[in-house]
């Protein structure tokens, strides 16, 4: 029997910026809420005294879009953007010096504190310092972890699912039993079943998204994804436990997926993952029965390519993966011999 399935994920524009800095900071990138992350602070000078009115810029080091804000009557600030990315953010106000904040890396989800301090100056010259260390979120109070796209890439992931690492958040467990191969009658892949718990709770209850968007299909015995995202495409993803606002709701587990786009460099990759029946053992009934191996064949295979259309303004990322597998299903079962047949025709 030979089985077909592909994975033909974001073939579109990703990244359409198209100049809209402005509209960006009102609105928060058109995928969805939940896919965005913040950041707030507030601007003071040496002394600790708030600074009013001065101007923000934060850009996204990768396409060098640059959104702008501004600090209110008490010095704070607040940006929302889309996508979990690294960002420079430089603050300037005349009379004082410019402070930029390079490497400043927000994963899915965030809301991250950094507050700036500028010095006055007669010269108006730049002071460059990075976010090195990881920056904290003191504004929500919900648990969960990130898993990021280094553990992703890393790992060995069950059926290249991504998914299959939620364990490595505390608290999380999994049953991979429900993890069969192959697809149901639906069309769905079983390798989207999410059958995962946290700190006890039930089973079966957990809500994917994807780019904040709600992709969980929900059968009688578990939740089904059928978008199952490849690691080439996953950037990061958050496991949300406990704690977390109304917004994600319907579940006891969220997993908050946001995958990668494009940018102003080139970029791409090709995978083929092969397995056959030669480095099998075989099953312990046929050994019994002196019967060979079956086939079980399987062959996932496919790409991803990102690039410009037009650099800092519009940009595209794909994702291609298919699945062909050929395997023989066995069933051993037990004839009844003449004294139990005898007994049943009584």
């Amino acid at each position: 029997m030979t089985q077909h399935s592909s994975r033909i994920l974001l073939l579109s524009f990703l990244s359409m910026a198209l100049s809209l800095a402005p509209l960006m900071q009102r609105i928060s990138y058109g995928q969805a809420v939940e896919a965005t992350a913040n950041l707030v602070g507030q601007v003071t000078d040496e002394t600790g005294a708030v600074i009013p009115g001065v101007d923000l810029t934060l850009t996204n080091q990768d396409t060098n879009i640059a959104v702008n804000g501004q600090a209110n009557a008490v010095g704070y600030y607040r940006f929302s953007f889309p996508r979990p990315a690294t960002y420079t953010l430089t603050a300037q106000l005349t009379g004082f010096t410019i402070n930029a904040v390079e490497n400043i890396a927000f994963q899915v989800n965030q809301t991250a504190d950094i507050n700036i301090s500028l010095s006055p100056s007669a010269v108006q010259k730049t002071v460059t310092g990075s976010a090195s260390s990881a920056v904290l979120s003191t504004q929500t109070s919900e648990l969960g972890e990130v898993v990021s796209e280094k553990p992703v890439k890393q790992l060995p992931l069950l059926m290249r699912d991504p998914s299959s690492l939620v364990t490595l958040v505390a608290g999380v467990t999994a049953d991979h039993r429900l993890q069969t191969r192959g697809l149901d009658r639906s069309g769905l892949s079983f390798q989207g079943r999410l059958t995962i718990s946290a700190h006890g709770g039930v089973r079966a209850q957990a809500n994917a998204m994807v780019d904040g968007l709600h992709v969980t299909f929900t059968h009688a015995a578990f939740n089904s994804v059928p978008i199952v995202l490849t690691p080439d495409v996953t950037q990061e993803f958050q496991v949300m436990t406990n704690n977390y606002s109304a917004e994600f709701g319907r579940a006891n587990v969220v997993m908050n997926y946001a995958t990668k786009s494009g940018t102003n460099e080139f970029h791409g990759n090709a995978c083929l993952f092969h397995q056959n029946e030669n480095l099998n053992a075989n099953a312990l009934f046929l050994n019994r029965a002196g019967v060979d191996k079956t086939e079980a064949r399987r062959n996932q295979f496919g790409g991803t390519i990102g690039r410009p259309i037009k650099r800092n303004k519009l940009w595209f990322f794909a994702d291609w993966e298919k699945v062909v597998q050929a395997r023989a299903l066995t069933i051993v079962s037990r004839m009844p011999d003449a004294r139990e047949y005898g007994r049943r025709l009584r």
